[in-house]
């Protein structure tokens, strides 16, 4: 089930969003097609009970109901866009761009998703949500150097924006989390830490986004760690 689950996500081509740097495909289609797979991919890991803990089943509209009542967040975005419903993101509450830590990196980078899923452009609006993540790009990889979450979702949020696969900030955050996948197939939260499935699950996306085959053997032993835990 997750082999067939991640194939799916991935597509049928060896590059997971092959198609969108195609001539006419927009952002909000991107992230369509992005959310559609990372929800399939979710649902196929709670499936086999890879999360620390057991999803409470419901109905779509149920979830929609629920967090219509909750204050506007990044991911509650992402999951009303995904679910068909309409989001004012003027009323996202306000983030800074001047991050100096992973927590500051990481919500600029769930705003620009955030942004390009309610079909806003994270270029505007007073603060240019893009240049300020390429501004984190030290050492050919982004934010911090000791994170590797940073740069996973550095690569969505910046495909999200059809940033070329062979930019820098996306280029140099591949190979820097390719040289820090575990011995066991899995990645971390951050360098040296033991491996884990949310963590690794979510770097297979961005891999496969930044141009890394689906068939690459190092997503393959990713994904035997995955079966095996």
């Amino acid at each position: 089930i997750l082999v067939s689950g991640l194939a799916s996500a991935a597509g049928s081509g060896t590059d997971f969003f092959k198609n969108f740097s195609g001539v006419g495909m927009t952002k909000r289609y991107f992230m369509k097609k992005f959310l559609s797979s990372f929800l399939l991919l979710t649902t196929t890991l709670f499936s086999l009970n890879l999360f620390w803990f057991n999803p409470v089943l419901a109905d779509t509209a149920r979830a929609v109901s629920y967090l219509q009542t909750q204050p506007l967040g990044d991911w509650s975005v992402m999951g009303l866009k995904a679910a068909g419903q309409s989001v004012d993101a003027s009323q996202l509450p306000a983030i800074s761009t001047s991050a100096s830590d992973v927590t500051g990196y990481l919500a600029v980078e769930k705003r620009i998703l955030a942004l390009t899923a309610a079909g806003v452009d994270p270029t505007t609006g007073g603060q240019n949500l893009v240049a300020a993540l390429k501004g984190w790009v030290r050492g050919g990889q982004i934010g911090d150097d000791q994170s590797l979450n940073d740069d996973t979702w550095g690569i969505l949020a910046l495909r999200s924006v059809n940033t070329p696969v062979d930019d820098q900030a996306i280029s140099g955050s591949k190979q820097f989390l390719l040289q820090n996948q575990n011995a066991d197939g899995g990645w971390s939260f951050g360098i040296g830490g033991t491996s884990d499935t949310n963590s690794t699950a979510i770097t297979i996306i961005a891999l496969i986004e930044a141009g890394v085959p689906a068939a690459d053997q190092r997503v393959a032993n990713a994904l035997s760690y995955l079966r095996a835990t």
